[in-house]
Parts: C-alpha cells; sequence; structure tokens
C-alpha cells in the first residue's frame, strides 16, 4: 500500500511539473513573440484564424513575431483607418494607396513611420522592387510605405460583361473612345431590360485617356506626352465636359440606373452580372479574377504614372512598437513565396486547388479574399484559373515598357495647401453627382465653381504649378 502510494505522489508530482513546464514555456512564448497588427480591406473571412496559423507556423521561427491580419470593409476602410491614426491606436503595418487611404496624406499627418532604415536593411526587400519604384514614393528622401510590386500601368478600360454581350451583333473593336459605346447601350437598353446598360464611376474615363492627375483630388492636371508642362484644372478640359455631358445624356436616356445616386454599395448586383458595360483598368490576365466573364476593352496604352507605385503600398503605423520586425514581415511578403500564396489563397485542398499549376478556389472554403495584389510580391503568386501561363512575363513587360509619366520623380510639397486640398476634397464630394450623370448640371455647376473658389482651389492650382516648374528646371 505505501508503495502504491509513492508511486501516486511522484506521478502527480511529475505531471504537476510537466504541467508547470508547459505553462511556463507558454508564458514565456506570450511575452517574448509580439503580435503584428496588420489592418487591411477586404470582406470578412470565416476562416482566417486557421489560416493565420499556418502563417504563423512560417514568420514566427524566422522573425520572431505573429501576425494578426483584420479585414475591414472596403466602404468602411477609408474611415477607419483614418481614425486609427487620428485615435493614437496601435498598429504595425496597413493598406495604403493614391486612391483609398492616400499615402502622402497619411505622412504629412503623422500616421506613418519613416522606414528608411530598415528597408535599406533588408537586403532581399531591396531586390526584389526597382531602385526607380522606391524612389518614386519617397517624401523629403524618406520611405514611408513599400510598393507591392505588381501591375502599375493599369490602362484604363472597359468591362463588357460576356453573358449579356453574347445576344448581340455587335462589333466591339469598333469602341477607341468612350462614346463609341453608346450604340451597343442602346441595344441592352432595348433588348434586355432586366440588366443595366452602363455603371459609371467617374470622369477619368474620358480625361485620363489624355491628361495625368498631379495630386489626386486635387482636380490639377498636366499633358501626359509631355507636351506642355502647363497645369490645367480639368472642368476647362474639352474631354471632360464631354463627360460630364455624356453622362448625364445616358442618365437621361436611361442607360444608367436611376437610383444611381442613392444605390449605396452595388458589388452585388456587379457579381450578379445586372451591368452591361463596367469601367476600371486593365491588367494582363485580369479577366480571371473579375467578378463575372467579362472582356476588356483598353482605351489608351499603357502608362506610368507619377503615383503608379503608390497604387498599392503597404506601411507601417507612426506608433508602432516592432517597426523592424513589421518591415522583416513586409521582406518576407516579398521573398517568400509559400507565406505570400498562403495568405493569398489559403490552404491548398481546403480552400483551392491547384489544376495545372493554377489556382481554382473553391467556393464557399471560407478563405478566398481576392487580394494578392494588397498582400505582397504579385510576381510570386500562383497564377489564377483562367489567366494566361506567361501573365506575369506579360506583367513586367508591361510595366517596363509602358510610357512614362512626365512627372516621374516628382513628389509634391502638400504642406503649404493640405489645408485647401482637404476642402476641395469636401467640396468635390458635395457635388460627386456629376460623376453618375443623376442632375443637370445646371442646375448646381456655378454654385460648384464658387465654393471651389471659396475653398482655393486657384491657390492650388498656382503652388503646383510652381513646384512643377521647379522640378523640370532641376532636371
Amino acid at each position: 500500500m505505501k508503495r502504491i502510494i509513492i508511486i501516486l505522489l511522484a506521478a502527480s508530482i511529475f505531471i504537476f511539473s510537466a504541467s508547470c513546464g508547459e505553462k511556463e514555456k507558454e508564458e514565456l512564448t506570450d511575452s517574448n513573440v509580439p503580435t503584428l497588427t496588420w489592418i487591411t480591406f477586404g470582406s470578412k473571412q470565416d476562416d482566417l484564424s486557421y489560416v493565420l496559423e499556418q502563417v504563423n507556423k512560417i514568420i514566427e521561427p524566422k522573425i520572431g513575431a505573429r501576425l494578426d491580419l483584420q479585414f475591414i470593409e472596403e466602404s468602411a476602410y477609408e474611415e477607419s483607418i483614418k481614425m486609427y491614426m487620428a485615435s493614437g491606436n496601435t498598429f504595425d503595418i496597413c493598406f495604403t494607396s493614391n486612391w483609398s487611404n492616400d499615402y502622402q496624406k497619411a505622412v504629412t499627418c503623422g500616421g506613418f513611420m519613416d522606414i528608411t532604415q530598415y528597408v535599406n536593411e533588408s537586403p532581399g526587400l531591396i531586390q526584389t522592387i526597382p531602385e526607380y519604384i522606391l524612389d518614386s514614393v519617397k517624401i523629403d528622401g524618406k520611405l514611408y510605405g513599400v510598393p507591392n510590386m505588381q501591375v502599375m500601368t493599369h490602362p484604363i478600360s472597359l468591362y463588357i460583361d460576356k453573358t449579356i454581350a453574347s445576344k448581340y451583333a455587335f462589333d466591339f473593336s469598333t469602341v477607341k473612345t468612350m462614346n463609341d459605346i453608346e450604340p451597343y447601350l442602346k441595344m441592352v437598353k432595348e433588348g434586355s431590360p432586366e440588366v443595366y446598360p452602363y455603371r459609371p464611376v467617374d470622369i477619368d474615363m474620358w480625361v485620363e485617356p489624355e491628361y495625368e492627375f498631379v495630386v489626386e483630388g486635387s482636380n490639377v492636371v498636366i499633358k501626359k506626352d509631355g507636351s506642355s508642362h502647363e497645369l490645367l484644372l480639368q472642368f476647362d478640359l474639352e474631354e471632360f465636359k464631354t463627360g460630364v455631358n455624356t453622362t448625364r445624356d445616358w442618365y437621361e436616356k436611361g442607360y444608367i440606373r436611376q437610383d444611381v445616386s442613392s444605390m449605396g454599395d452595388d458589388s452585388a448586383d456587379v457579381k450578379m452580372g445586372k451591368y452591361a458595360v463596367d469601367n476600371g483598368n486593365w491588367k494582363p490576365g485580369g479577366e480571371a479574377s473579375d467578378l463575372r466573364p467579362t472582356e476588356h476593352i483598353i482605351l489608351h496604352e499603357p502608362y506610368l504614372k507619377r503615383v503608379g507605385a503608390q497604387q498599392t503600398m503597404l506601411a507601417v503605423g507612426a506608433r508602432s512598437e516592432n517597426p523592424e520586425k513589421a518591415v522583416k514581415l513586409i521582406e518576407l511578403l516579398n521573398t517568400d513565396k509559400v507565406l505570400y500564396n498562403l495568405l493569398c489563397f489559403g490552404v491548398e485542398g481546403k480552400h483551392y486547388n491547384l489544376v495545372n499549376n493554377k489556382v481554382v478556389s473553391i467556393k464557399n472554403s471560407g478563405y478566398d479574399p481576392n487580394l494578392d495584389w494588397c498582400f505582397g510580391n504579385q510576381f510570386n503568386a500562383y497564377i489564377r484559373e483562367g489567366a494566361p501561363d506567361d501573365v506575369w512575363e506579360q506583367t513586367i513587360k508591361m510595366n517596363d515598357e509602358a510610357a512614362k509619366s512626365p512627372l516621374l520623380g516628382f513628389v509634391p510639397d502638400i504642406a503649404p495647401i493640405a489645408n485647401e486640398l482637404s476642402q476641395i476634397t469636401s467640396v468635390n464630394n458635395e457635388y460627386s453627382i456629376y460623376k453618375v450623370g443623376a442632375d443637370d448640371p445646371k442646375n448646381y455647376w456655378d454654385e460648384y465653381m464658387k465654393k471651389l473658389d471659396a475653398a482655393g482651389q486657384q491657390k492650388v492650382l498656382d503652388e503646383l504649378q510652381r513646384q512643377v516648374d521647379e522640378f523640370f528646371a532641376s532636371k
């Protein structure tokens, strides 16, 4: 009996010691390994926690950190990340660009950290990004974000829904400009009343084939071909006037849905094939990631804008407690193909299958963010089903051969006009109805221009012209 008691006592001591050892090991791990918070836009992924378990098995041994990836719906991302930065909330990495969470404005407002030193100490990262790309996102010679290598030229194009188009005998090769698509819109209006002929987004479709915005939201443009260094307001362009008048005309003819000014998020309608013609940017293989079968009509040649490299970037938050590890993670996202594809597509066999070396997503798998271009070096990504085998070679070639902006290397100092730009943005948002044609411009245009004038539109034009003149004089 005494022997049994001794054995039981010894066993209990062993179990207690083992459990304490495990607890001490867990506490040591928890206290020594930081968690990096990465905020980006995107839809909620039900299987995110499982994917992050696999992700952390890769990054923790390599950089001594774990990852907490947080998705915010795209419609709420802009305001949410601004609140994060303004309120002092800590995050380590976030998505930034020239069109969402504006990179330069966030730097000016102190939202991002200077990571120049950390990037210079990351040779793997530097080797994956051409020097001229990194230089193009520097502000006062410093880096506050890292561009995601992907297509950077993005020619504007029309997206034609192939299912709807198959019902009509229309020769899309005749479409060279925006207005050339109108006969097809008329066909759809008369023959397919259950769909919307055209989905308006902006007047840029008319403006950007010839002009480039000097600063997004400033209304200030320059000729893309470099034939003139004079800056202009888009409102004075014939192309802009044509766009506004045509969009209004299309609305009145019923080519644009009549509730366009109040509809909110219509991404579900896009996915359901409710639009015959949509618009946006084109890239090699882009049709494979569209929400429905499409054909693209490119409206101008590939062109690298001044902000071309800012279209999709990762920045480190100004209050990050682990900036060095955050940059090391960004380096991994650009150099570790296994990690990158895991974040992009999830776990093979559970969230996707590789069929002939191409990704075929598994429906309702719980993880399919479809944000490859947000996560790092897209040239490391598996190719999606439907994209050509040489899609990355095509993309690199298009980047290299694209016409380059006359402003490449120019980084405007927006501090002297920051207040004016903010006020202009507010005015533009107030009168954005011109982009969708839902009201006659005669009813509000004079008032719109007066408010822009009061907001400092001329000051912005003059200041940018001064800086552009200095830029060209120094070349």
